[in-house]
């Protein structure tokens, strides 16, 4: 169970597949939306949240792959459509099983 919202900055693994792998876990999601283009906000086990930081919009229609900070699978988007910088949901079925 969660208590507080964690944030997990993202870099980019490879520029051309808009590959992003997490850094870091952080309570600080100020620091980290100064920091970092991405990050991802878990606030739900699990769950995350895509979120433009620096960035002012997500590469390729959001269409993007990013590494599970718990395990290190590749997370499944779980929302239909274009997404703007806040919307974009992301799951672990790995995780979730």
């Amino acid at each position: 169970m969660i208590t507080s919202i964690r944030y997990h900055p993202l870099i980019e693994r490879d520029t051309d597949a808009h590959k992003y792998a997490p850094l870091f876990v952080t309570t600080d999601e100020a620091a980290v939306r100064r920091a970092h283009s991405y990050y991802l906000e878990e606030f739900v086990n699990g769950y995350y949240r895509l979120c433009a930081g620096k960035a002012r919009a997500l590469p390729d229609g959001g269409r993007m792959t990013i590494a599970c900070p718990v395990c290190g699978n590749r997370l499944e988007n779980i929302t239909a459509g274009k997404h703007t910088p806040t919307q974009a949901l992301y799951v672990c079925r790995a995780c979730n099983n």
